[in-house]
């Protein structure tokens, strides 16, 4: 059963909460244990979990404005030589509200675009946390290009041997290609080796 309850800590508190988790998981790289505090935290409560998404939806809606049009919403009209604080408030209150709205009604489950790319030298391991949760740990001499996209996670394994433990989201599969092979999923745990001559 949802616990419906106000967390105890109060709504300002959890807002400051998931405002500051909500930069940090804006690193390209976040660390095992800190992607296992904020896993603890988003469980602590459902709150904590919606004020966070909150946050992600307005981002993500924030991309779908025109630079051109929040531009215009910031210039300062030609008349007015000093910028009156009222005018300031307002333009910040209507890019707000643009960017809410667009937010409720355009941007609702569509992740911001991600690309990196990750690898290791020889005798070199490595974990990368992925921005979905998903998790990858390299071997040695190996690499990983990585695109995320509106419908799909993607992933190349350009070579080496990597270990995917797999977010689980139906509405985006994890693509992982190798070589002339493909392997789709919505969330599991697998291995994939791209060697010179095969791949397994």
């Amino acid at each position: 059963m949802m616990d419906t309850r106000d967390c105890a800590c109060g709504q300002t508190t959890v807002r400051d909460d998931a405002a500051q988790w909500f930069v940090r998981m804006q690193e390209p790289v976040v660390d095992v244990e800190l992607r296992h505090r904020f896993q603890a935290w988003l469980d602590e409560h459902p709150q904590h979990r919606n004020e966070f998404e909150l946050l992600q939806d307005l981002w993500s809606a924030a991309d779908l404005v025109p630079a051109a049009r929040l531009r215009a919403l910031c210039d300062t009209p030609p008349a007015l030589k000093k910028p009156r604080p009222v005018l300031r408030y307002a333009v910040a209150a209507s890019v707000f509200a643009v960017a809410l709205g667009l937010g409720l009604f355009s941007a609702l489950n569509h992740p911001a675009p991600y690309t990196a790319e990750f690898s290791t030298a020889l005798n070199e391991r490595r974990h990368v946390a992925l921005p979905d949760g998903s998790e990858v740990d390299l071997d040695s001499r190996s690499r990983i290009q990585v695109r995320f996209e509106k419908g799909q996670r993607n992933v190349e394994l350009t070579a080496g041997e990597a270990m995917f433990s797999v977010e689980h989201d139906t509405s985006r599969p994890f693509v992982v290609a190798a070589g002339s092979g493909k392997v789709t999923v919505t969330g599991t745990r697998f291995d994939v080796r791209h060697g010179a001559s095969e791949t397994r």
